[in-house]
């Protein structure tokens, strides 16, 4: 008998989350649903909630919500970047750097994406990839021009010994 009840709870909890997911507000009504939000809506959502897990140092589900976000906006350049970010963060360099190639093809002065790619070829041990995005930076005027160029030092520092 409490096998029975335990399938009935069960499917009542199913049948209960269906409906909520796909009931009233269900697309076009703009219900109030997270489904009845514009693709680029939903883009900036996930691309929010991963900003705040990468705060969090929860890079593996940061990296999900940016996922997300590029899978809905494709042209989402910030995106792509916080996507190499949480990549590069677990280690996944080769990875990071494709997304931030898309970020910067998207957005060629996109100065924090040629920072971070420049983090990421130093993690791969390419020091003239790095030296490269650290001259677009020096081009650019910006200011993380200076960040890229001290862990530059920093991994020749580290190199020399």
């Amino acid at each position: 008998m409490k096998t029975i009840l335990y399938i009935f709870i069960a499917l009542s909890v199913a049948i209960l989350s269906a409906a909520s997911l796909f009931g009233a507000g269900s697309g076009s009504s703009g219900g109030g649903s997270s489904f009845s939000a514009n693709p680029e809506e939903q883009a900036r959502s996930y691309y929010d909630k991963g900003m705040a897990l990468a705060e969090k140092e929860k890079y593996d589900r940061a990296a999900g919500m940016f996922r997300q976000a590029v899978s809905l906006k494709k042209d989402f350049a910030e995106a792509y970047n916080m996507l190499g970010f949480s990549l590069r963060k677990q280690g996944k360099y080769d990875t990071a750097i494709k997304n931030y190639k898309k970020a910067l093809s998207l957005n060629p002065e996109f100065a924090e994406a040629h920072e971070y790619i420049g983090e990421a070829y130093l993690g791969i041990r390419d020091r003239e990839s790095a030296w490269e995005h650290y001259a677009a930076l020096q081009k650019l005027g910006s200011e993380e021009a200076e960040e890229l160029g001290r862990k530059i030092e920093e991994y020749d520092k580290a190199s020399a010994k």
